[in-house]
């Protein structure tokens, strides 16, 4: 078995979760001896011992968070509700399990995660917060809106990003508050939440980032107008590709465009107007986006990078 396991490819190892789920109990006691044995590919291991979705799991996964503890709790959240007590008690102190707590603890959670948010740690704190946004509660939605003034930079982010992931329209004025904050990732956030929340509002809010002063709230506006294939960003993007000489916002640009082009309810004259733009880029230095612009060409670019 040993031999095996050195043998495997990552994507086998990875599987190995799933094989022992159909008798997690042998699964978990052999996942468990590799790991005591000091096998290579520790982390793997870890994630298979999630993959069973076996409680038994649980107590090994547990004695690893001070040694691995992204993987350790990533696994515990895998195994599901049966795993919210390991990762209550160790969210005091890792913020991978103050925001694992949050992912399965649901509505109970949010009591623990309101102490958390104030906590010594700001790690903690801000993965708390991250925490409340999968609680798809009413409370952690007016607790995010009532602690957004209360934190700044990548807190006031995760309050954002929460308050997006929740989904409630009570949290338009905050977020409308932090289109403009000073932090790029707040305002950032905030695009993305009223493209969860109010598609219109958000495509109104993409134009207006696309003039932003900060290079990345520019970029990430730009892949957010991919996403909604939205042609009021024509101009703008447009305005980009002619002026612009900053290539990750170029990026960004030609997926938008690419997306844009094949939306059905583009007017003839805009898609005339978004394949000049792909041409060009199309012949740009940098292979990415040469790419996207080529794929825009062809009607074939069904993704993209954030």
């Amino acid at each position: 078995m040993q031999k095996q396991f050195y043998t495997m490819s990552a994507y086998g190892r990875k599987s190995i979760g799933n094989i022992y789920a159909l008798w997690s109990e042998q699964g978990v006691k052999s996942l468990s001896a590799l790991l005591q044995s000091g096998v290579d590919g520790r982390k793997i291991l870890l994630e298979a011992l999630g993959e069973t979705g076996s409680a038994k799991a649980i107590p090994v996964l547990e004695q690893y968070l001070d040694s691995n503890t992204w993987e350790a709790a990533r696994a515990l959240v895998a195994i599901g509700p049966a795993s919210a007590e390991v990762l209550k008690e160790k969210s005091i102190i890792y913020h991978d399990c103050a925001l694992g707590y949050g992912k399965v603890s649901g509505t109970r959670g949010v009591e623990h995660l309101a102490k958390l948010i104030h906590n010594p740690s700001s790690e903690v704190a801000r993965y708390a917060l991250l925490g409340l946004g999968y609680s798809q509660s009413d409370e952690a939605n007016q607790l995010l809106i009532e602690q957004y003034p209360h934190f700044k930079g990548m807190a006031r982010q995760a309050v954002i990003s929460s308050l997006s992931r929740l989904g409630k329209k009570s949290s338009i004025p905050v977020i409308k508050e932090a289109i403009n904050d000073d932090f790029p990732g707040v305002r950032i956030a905030a695009i993305y939440a009223f493209m969860n929340i109010d598609r219109t509002v958000g495509e109104n809010l993409i134009v207006e980032k696309l003039k932003d002063s900060e290079p990345i709230v520019v970029r990430d506006a730009a892949w957010s107008a991919g996403h909604l294939a939205t042609p009021k960003a024509l101009p703008s993007l447009i305005y980009l590709v002619n002026e612009s000489k900053d290539k990750y916002i170029l990026r960004a640009v030609a997926f938008a465009l690419s997306k844009i082009i094949a939306n059905p309810q583009i007017s003839s004259e805009d898609q005339a107007k978004c394949r000049k733009a792909l041409l060009k880029l199309s012949r740009h230095e940098w292979h990415e986006i040469r790419t996207h612009a080529e794929n825009g060409l062809k009607g074939t670019n069904v993704g993209g990078r954030m």
